[in-house]
């Protein structure tokens, strides 16, 4: 189980950093 909820994490983690950068590099104004 603790595998499931550290892979979980990761995810999570790794999404919202990707997302983050994407926005950034994407968006570089601010705007959506």
């Amino acid at each position: 189980m603790t595998i499931y909820i550290t892979e979980l994490i990761t995810g999570a983690i790794y999404t919202v950093a990707l997302f983050y950068w994407i926005k950034n590099e994407g968006d570089p104004d601010g705007h959506r």
